[in-house]
C-alpha cells in the first residue's frame, strides 16, 4: 500500500470490518463510519470505501453525517481525445 488512491482508507476500512466481523459484529455500519474517520482524519475515502458507490459525507471530528447516491447502471463515461 502507498500514496493516492486511498490506500489508506482501503486498509483501515479492511481492519475495522475484519475485526468487527472477529468480534460479532458488534458495531453498525454508522459506527464503522464514525471510527475510520476518527482514525483517518476525515471521511472523504473511508466512507465511500465502506459503504460503496458514491457517499458525501461531513465530520464534525467526532461523527460524520453521510448520504450515499445512486449510481445509475445505463450512464456511460467516454474519453474523446482531440
Amino acid at each position: 500500500m502507498a500514496r493516492g488512491l486511498g490506500s489508506s482508507s482501503a486498509c483501515i476500512i479492511a481492519g475495522l470490518v475484519g475485526a468487527n466481523k472477529l468480534l460479532g459484529d458488534p458495531l453498525s455500519k454508522d459506527d464503522l463510519v464514525d471510527l475510520a474517520a476518527q482514525i483517518e482524519g476525515h471521511p472523504d475515502n473511508t466512507a465511500p470505501a465502506l459503504l460503496g458507490g458514491i457517499v458525501t459525507a461531513v465530520f464534525d471530528g467526532r461523527r460524520v453525517e453521510w448520504v450515499k447516491q445512486e449510481v445509475y447502471t445505463n450512464l456511460t463515461a467516454g474519453v474523446w481525445s482531440g
